[in-house]
């Protein structure tokens, strides 16, 4: 549990020009994030990805990020994995419980989402969710350990994917759904001056957006559609308030990143007919001389995707 009232948070708010509310969800986020990181079982099989991970490890919180999003990662053969998805469920639901939470948990086959509902320092009832992926279980590159330090928080250490790999599932999940915070996160980071590996992150797209959707009909489209009311409602509130953005410059940032990304050379074109037309995932013809984790062939969702478009 907490040891902060509400005023403790309007001091922070004040300090760091973030609304209360969401402060505290973000405090209560973290403080469940370093409970799963400090679990000598849970922190060598669950992998930090998503906006959290962007912006709590590569960047100074330009935005506060409220869920908490894992990959189950491992080698482990279907049968070992539901031991270990029972394991994590096990000690989730214990860790929650002990903190206070009322859970609401969600199964489908590939997750496990975890809805931790509280009634926050300004007595309205708020929640934070979790979530892990089964199925992503085999990465592209190796996994690397970050610091995380937020707050007054002690410094905790979190397994999490190497920056190009994020960017590109961050990527992919712009061009699938077109949610504000992703192309506010894809261009802090062609803003921010870190050392990226472009190509690595090009080819670690293409795997990633195969396994979701038909690449032959992407396009762009989905930019353009985000608009200033969506802006308004899913992202201003997770920034500074009074923070000005301009989404002019951001659209065309990230228009033109997300244009290399699809500017295909002969293998990357090679590849993505042979996926969809001979339902044959060539890892090496795509990913050439970018070196990749050779696991990456047995990852689950090439055979699912291959038999079920």
């Amino acid at each position: 549990m907490l040891k902060f009232d509400r005023k403790y948070f309007e001091g922070l708010s004040e300090k760091t020009k973030f609304q209360k509310d969401i402060l505290e969800k973000v405090y209560r986020l973290t403080d469940m994030l370093k409970t799963i990181c400090d679990d000598e079982f849970l922190t060598y099989k669950l992998v930090l990805k998503g906006g959290t991970a962007i912006n709590f490890i590569y960047f100074n919180m330009p935005r506060l990020s409220v869920d908490i999003d894992f990959n189950f990662v491992s080698l482990e053969q279907r049968k070992d994995m539901l031991k270990s998805r029972k394991n994590i469920d096990k000690i989730l639901t214990k860790t929650s419980t002990m903190s206070g939470y009322e859970i609401e948990k969600i199964q489908p086959y590939a997750l496990l989402q975890y809805n931790l509902k509280y009634t926050n320092t300004a007595g309205n009832i708020d929640r934070i969710k979790v979530e892990i992926n089964f199925l992503e279980r085999i990465p592209a590159f190796d996994i690397v350990e970050k610091k995380i330090s937020i707050f007054d928080i002690p410094e905790f250490k979190v397994r999490t994917y190497r920056l190009e790999e994020l960017f590109a599932t961050k990527l992919r999940a712009l061009l699938i759904r077109a949610a504000p915070r992703d192309m506010f996160d894809v261009y802090m980071l062609l803003k921010s001056g870190l050392k990226l590996d472009e190509r690595a992150l090009k080819k670690c797209f293409i795997f990633y957006f195969c396994l979701a959707q038909d690449f032959r009909k992407l396009d762009l489209e989905s930019i353009g559609r985000i608009d200033s009311l969506e802006i308004k409602k899913f992202l201003l509130p997770l920034m500074e308030k009074g923070k000005k953005i301009d989404m002019d410059e951001i659209s065309k940032k990230v228009d033109e990143f997300a244009s290399r990304m699809l500017a295909l050379n002969e293998n990357e074109h090679k590849f993505i007919e042979n996926f969809y037309e001979q339902k044959n995932a060539d890892l090496d013809l795509l990913f050439e001389n970018v070196k990749y984790n050779p696991q990456l062939k047995e990852h689950p969702m090439i055979g699912w995707r291959l038999k079920n478009m």
